[in-house]
């Protein structure tokens, strides 16, 4: 989720719900095209309320991250998957395990090295402290898959 000098999120600490994952089959790379994956978090604020951290426009805040699609145990979908689901990715690995899962999301901001632009980067994902209610996936979100499906249809 790109980030503008405007806006009001810091650089800090956010509890987050994965509310889609998305399969990417042919994504250009630096060095290839390769399979990615795509996990979508909708962050709530630290307090652990359960109310959805705000973006400038008064729609719940999201961020993601993509990797490449390798289970392998260097890569960074098996540290991502492995963070998410507090224990070791089973394999086959299906994407979908990932999904409404929450934890604790360590975001900085930092400039994208080709554009410049700022962006919101998921450094560290951890467990939601004892007590802490997560946001909910916002009511009436579609998720990419089912958005691909009815423009088929």
């Amino acid at each position: 989720m790109l980030i503008g000098d405007d806006s009001k999120t810091e650089t800090a600490v956010f509890n987050g719900t994965v509310m889609d994952v998305v399969d990417l089959p042919n994504v250009k790379t630096k060095y290839d095209v390769k399979p990615q994956i795509r996990v979508v978090w909708v962050l709530g604020t630290p307090d652990g309320s359960g109310k959805y951290a705000l973006d400038s426009e008064g729609n719940p805040f999201r961020v993601m991250r993509q990797v490449n699609a390798s289970i392998d145990e260097k890569s960074k979908l098996y540290e991502l998957a492995k963070w998410v689901l507090r224990t070791r990715p089973p394999v086959p690995f299906d994407s979908e395990i990932l999904m409404g899962r929450s934890n604790m999301l360590f975001i900085e901001k930092g400039p994208d090295s080709k554009t410049g632009k700022i962006y919101a980067n998921v450094k560290f994902i951890t467990f939601l402290p004892r007590g802490h209610v997560p946001p909910p996936i916002p009511r009436g979100f579609v998720r990419a898959k089912e958005r691909q499906q009815s423009k088929r249809d």
